[in-house]
């Protein structure tokens, strides 16, 4: 729920190739997580969705949409492993995903 989730290969939308990026409305180092010792995380083989609804019963939780456009200059998008210079094209915020703390 904290960390940043990308698309490789873009996407048709209209006219345009775009590819999106959801970056978590909370900025907190996944890395740092603890998991809550309600959930048995080495024997449970539902761990992570455990860990979703664990954390999903404690508050709202939001990603902003960005979306990046192609442009002249930038590599062919039928290439889908050639990243895309922000310089020429950066990411732009388009729309904000909020899940209600349930």
């Amino acid at each position: 729920l904290w960390d940043t989730y990308n698309s490789w290969v873009p996407s048709l939308i209209g006219d345009s190739y775009v590819k999106y990026e959801w970056r978590s409305c909370e900025k907190r180092d996944p890395e740092s997580y603890v998991v809550p010792e309600s959930i048995d995380w080495k024997e449970n083989a539902n761990f992570i969705q455990e860990v979703l609804k664990h954390e999903l019963r404690q508050k709202d939780h939001c990603f902003d949409l960005y979306l990046q456009t192609h442009k002249d200059g930038m590599p062919d998008p039928e290439d889908g492993v050639a990243p895309w210079p922000t310089k020429i094209s950066d990411y732009r915020p388009v729309a904000r995903l909020t899940f209600e703390k349930k």
